[in-house]
């Protein structure tokens, strides 16, 4: 899944406190919040497409 420039530019603001895999989870979690239909984190990982790899 391809995020929307200015998404991702909002989205690295928040960088410079966590680690760059904490930051990586971030992405996915709140990238597939957007996309999914209903707001929970199993949701959201099965918008983004991260089943069996978060």
């Amino acid at each position: 899944m391809e995020l929307v420039p200015s998404f991702l530019v909002l989205l690295q603001q928040v960088a410079f406190v966590m680690t760059v895999p904490t930051f990586a989870s971030f992405v996915t979690v709140l990238t597939g919040w957007v996309f999914a239909r209903r707001r929970t984190v199993t949701a959201a990982l099965l918008a983004a497409d991260a089943v069996g790899t978060k």
